[in-house]
């Protein structure tokens, strides 16, 4: 029913939301298929450090322009140049794969996840699956909840439109 729009409110490195739906929990398991999707639009600048996906609820989801939360299956981009990647921790077996997608200002983009139980994770951009796929491994099986966050990296303030997500258990 509308858009929110995040705001980091500076262009001081490491400052923005972090914005995660506490109580709604989803548990990656095996024989049960878990859904994600978001669409996301940056509105003028690319640069900034992004988290869109599900993660274990953490007061520092990204620290420090890193990734520091111990559990999540998302699209990531720490480094400030918009580059996207398909990104899965369980503990401490991370897995950051190459690029899913580069944001374009002013253009929305899709970006969705189906976790197979606990045997992989296939990415989507705009609908189209992503050749990357996370294993096992990488896959957590703790409480996820729907998270984003959108940090400034020093350069310019980040803002950040999302229109929608869908988060769903499977069977």
């Amino acid at each position: 029913g509308g858009v929110a729009t995040f705001d980091t409110g500076a262009a001081t490195d490491g400052q923005g939301p972090q914005q995660q739906l506490a109580g709604v929990d989803f548990f990656p398991a095996a024989g049960k298929t878990l859904w994600f999707e978001c669409r996301v639009n940056p509105l003028v600048f690319i640069t900034g450090d992004y988290f869109f996906g599900l993660a274990e609820l953490d007061t520092t989801v990204i620290n420090a322009s890193d990734m520091s939360t111990s559990n999540h299956i998302g699209f990531s981009c720490v480094t400030g140049d918009g580059i996207l990647l398909c990104d899965g921790n369980k503990a401490t077996v991370r897995v950051v794969t190459t690029a899913a997608t580069t944001l374009v200002a002013a253009t929305y983009v899709r970006l969705g996840f189906i976790v197979n139980g606990v045997t992989s994770i296939t990415f989507y951009v705009n609908g189209v699956a992503n050749a990357t796929t996370i294993a096992t491994a990488s896959i957590p099986v703790v409480g996820l909840t729907p998270t984003f966050v959108i940090h400034a990296t020093g350069t310019d303030q980040a803002l950040m439109d999302v229109d929608y997500v869908y988060a769903a258990q499977l069977r």
